[in-house]
């Protein structure tokens, strides 16, 4: 399996900026491994991606309105997802 790309804050605000999360944030959110998540896509379980180079990335509204099915083994991954998405967005993650 390829490594996880690592994000230069740059990058990861522009792709707060324009709407987008990479995929190692959406495993954060989600709490799962990234491999969990690699897998989910590949198998055709998660909302349609974009890659840039060897970045995935996923429309933060799509992966709201995915972590917002009731359907996740944990109810709290919700409430977690939406704190950490606010923190990313609002406050860059440096807090």
């Amino acid at each position: 399996m390829s490594e996880t790309p690592v994000l230069s804050e740059t990058v990861r605000i522009w792709l707060l900026n324009n709407g987008f999360l990479p995929e190692v944030e959406v495993a954060a959110m989600r709490g799962e491994k990234v491999a969990t998540t690699v897998d989910r896509r590949r198998r055709g379980k998660m909302p349609p991606h974009k890659k840039f180079g060897g970045l995935i990335v996923y429309s933060a509204d799509d992966i709201l309105n995915e972590i917002s099915k009731p359907n996740l083994r944990d109810p709290s991954t919700t409430a977690v997802a939406r704190k950490a998405l606010a923190k990313s967005v609002v406050g860059g993650g440096n807090s």
